[in-house]
């Protein structure tokens, strides 16, 4: 029985650690978003929404998705040569993504003719690949999210730092995306300075093609999803003008938020999935954190009108309906992200991460050719509702399948 009580005490205490982390990236952005909307205005911000939503495909693209996979293998054997294929795959892509940054800003610098976005974008690809690049899965894997908190913490008030002492002086989105990038070093570096101490050094690379083939397809997932999630900006950027993509940010930020709080469930449940498998009480977590989300947009429905002015400002009056929409899609997000969080990775099931992807993308490129006719950042949050929302009934099936599946297979061991 007490140790029982203390499983859960462990639980509650990671999923803490986990969501404390996450809140401490949108407490800091509860003080920076006003002050960078009122210097930047709506059109600064939807160029930085453009760059912001490119530094979740740039992280996304450097550590391929794989990281909740690789996490789950941490106590297996073979880790300093997982940690030196990764680290010389993910040091690849990040060389090509700083030459495409050089190359678009050169380009831009010396010709002008590149649409305004565009070297934003690829800023934003660099900075989140940076972000990727450090060691601090292998912490994830081992349930030290205490110590992820620490080092995650020390980046983000770097980052507060820079920006409030440089924005004033160079009031540009390029400044608070070069103030980003120069954080997410404090982290990267100090996960490895914390991993080499504790695990040793990395083995060197050798056959990463392996991560390579496993990458790929969870990849290809992750990209599909990230269509209708954090890189929706990105996707939309062509049908949307820089003003109406600073509204939707402005609807889309708090929103982000609170979703992201809810992954934490999913993150610090996940080295427990690789332990035990436990499908059932996996399926009650999905209905716990979906009606967790349900009251999250039920609250932030009621608060939009306040929350926007205050963050934001009067410029960005015309984002409380645009959010009141966007809150719902929260029970959705919420029992999505545990799924492809902390139970297809466990069980490898990147089929199911495909199928489910591909689904919320055609929803989103449907909604994107309506949007290029009628340019409306509502056609924008509806595709995110109705994907996210389409997307998790898909998963709560596949939960179901695999749950058949695992049954099956252990009635014909005891045959």
């Amino acid at each position: 029985m007490r140790t029982s009580a203390t499983s859960r005490l462990a639980v509650i205490r990671d999923v803490g650690f986990v969501s404390f982390g996450k809140y401490g990236q949108y407490a800091v952005a509860l003080v920076t978003l006003p002050f960078t909307a009122r210097i930047l205005g709506p059109h600064g911000m939807g160029l930085l929404a453009v760059s912001m939503s490119a530094y979740f495909v740039g992280s996304l693209v450097t550590d391929m998705g794989i990281t909740p996979y690789l996490a789950a293998r941490v106590d297996k054997p073979g880790l300093p040569q997982l940690r030196g294929n990764y680290a010389a795959v993910r040091a690849a892509i990040l060389t090509a993504l700083a030459a495409l940054f050089l190359a678009t800003g050169l380009t831009a610098f010396t010709h002008s003719v590149l649409p305004a976005h565009v070297p934003l974008l690829t800023l934003g690809l660099l900075a989140g690949g940076v972000s990727s690049a450090g060691d601090d899965w292998v912490l994830v894997g081992q349930n030290r999210f205490g110590t992820l908190v620490g080092i995650q913490s020390a980046g983000r008030l770097a980052y507060l730092v820079a920006l409030f002492a440089l924005l004033p002086l160079v009031r540009s989105p390029y400044t608070a995306m070069f103030c980003l990038l120069g954080s997410s070093l404090i982290p990267v570096l100090w996960s490895w300075l914390i991993t080499i101490r504790d695990y040793g050094r990395p083995h060197r690379p050798h056959r990463q093609w392996r991560l390579l083939r496993l990458g790929a397809p969870i990849l290809t997932a992750r990209m599909l999803e990230n269509t209708y999630e954090q890189a929706a900006a990105t996707v939309f950027s062509p049908a949307l003008s820089p003003t109406s993509m600073g509204l939707f940010s402005a609807s889309d930020r708090p929103v982000q938020a609170a979703g992201s709080l809810l992954d934490g469930i999913g993150w610090s449940m996940l080295p427990r999935m690789a332990r035990f498998d436990d499908l059932r009480g996996a399926f009650r977590m999905v209905g716990i954190v979906a009606s967790i989300g349900a009251a999250a947009a039920a609250v932030m429905w009621m608060l939009a009108p306040w929350v926007v002015p205050v963050l934001f400002g009067q410029d960005f009056d015309g984002a409380i309906v645009i959010m009141r929409v966007e809150v719902w899609v929260l029970p959705g997000m919420a029992a999505a992200s545990f799924i492809s969080t902390a139970i297809l990775p466990v069980y490898q099931d990147t089929r199911g991460a495909i199928y489910g992807a591909g689904i919320g993308a055609t929803i989103t490129f449907t909604a994107f050719a309506i949007a290029l006719q009628n340019h409306s950042a509502m056609t924008l949050v509806v595709a995110i509702v109705t994907a996210e929302s389409t997307v998790a009934l898909f998963y709560l099936g596949r939960v179901r399948y695999l749950q058949t599946r695992a049954e099956a297979s252990q009635e014909t061991v005891a045959a």
